[in-house]
């Protein structure tokens, strides 16, 4: 506990934390360590000396609630702009990268698009109210906004976005060029044209193989006729 008062009273001793809280808040925070630091060593019932370790943990973690809020407000003095420009400037890229859905990213639907819109006008809306009444505030005082709140409303619209980014185009059929047309239909012809060759040759060879089969029986018939001629002339010898 004594090391963790002599943390708190040389952060107090920061020029910084001049601008973060009034005189009045500054002298009863030391005040109150001053007395948290007489009762580590009283002894007694109610002293520090002997006190039951619940006891030391509540009293730091009051004490420690109301560095945090001062802390907090030295923090948001230069952490609050830095955020509330990024948003600004995230809201702006936002709107002109919708301006080129229509041509770029036609399959965008409108109601996708209507949801961003929305989104980011709330947050534009949030930012306007919140930037008015933290103009009203010192830096004393509670901030009426963090950065952190800042990054969490973004956090919808960076979704929606970045969803709408990855979406892909539909498939569509690529339409046939007319040449490729074409030349399917000078292949459709020769295809046809080769077909009708073939079965032109196929007859022909039809018609050569019965032209020989013709052939083939005439010249049997002739040998057939010689040969009985010749049995003819043979049986009129015997007979003479």
């Amino acid at each position: 506990m004594f090391f963790y008062l002599v943390v708190i009273l040389s952060l107090f001793s920061l020029y910084s934390f001049l601008f973060v809280f009034q005189e009045e808040e500054r002298e009863k925070i030391l005040e109150d360590l001053e007395a948290l630091e007489d009762w580590l060593y009283e002894d007694g019932e109610d002293g520090g000396a002997n006190a039951e370790l619940s006891v030391y943990q509540n009293k730091r973690k009051d004490m420690t609630n109301r560095v945090k809020a001062i802390f907090t407000r030295l923090v948001e003095l230069e952490k609050r702009p830095i955020a509330l420009k990024a948003a600004r400037d995230v809201l702006v890229s936002t709107k002109e990268i919708m301006l080129l859905w229509p041509t770029e990213r036609p399959h965008v639907s409108e109601e996708e698009t209507k949801e961003v819109e929305e989104v980011a006008e709330a947050i534009t809306e949030w930012l306007d109210e919140k930037e008015a009444e933290q103009k009203d505030k010192e830096d004393t005082d509670k901030p009426a906004f963090t950065s952190k709140e800042v990054s969490n409303k973004l956090q919808k619209l960076n979704s929606i976005v970045s969803r709408l980014l990855k979406k892909k185009r539909p498939e569509t059929e690529k339409p046939k060029k007319e040449g490729d047309k074409d030349d399917k239909d000078d292949q459709e012809k020769t295809e046809e044209k080769t077909e009708e060759d073939d079965d032109t040759e196929e007859k022909a060879d039809d018609a050569k193989e019965e032209d020989e089969s013709a052939e083939g029986d005439k010249t049997d018939e002739a040998a057939e006729e010689e040969e009985s001629k010749e049995e003819e002339s043979k049986s009129s010898t015997d007979e003479l």
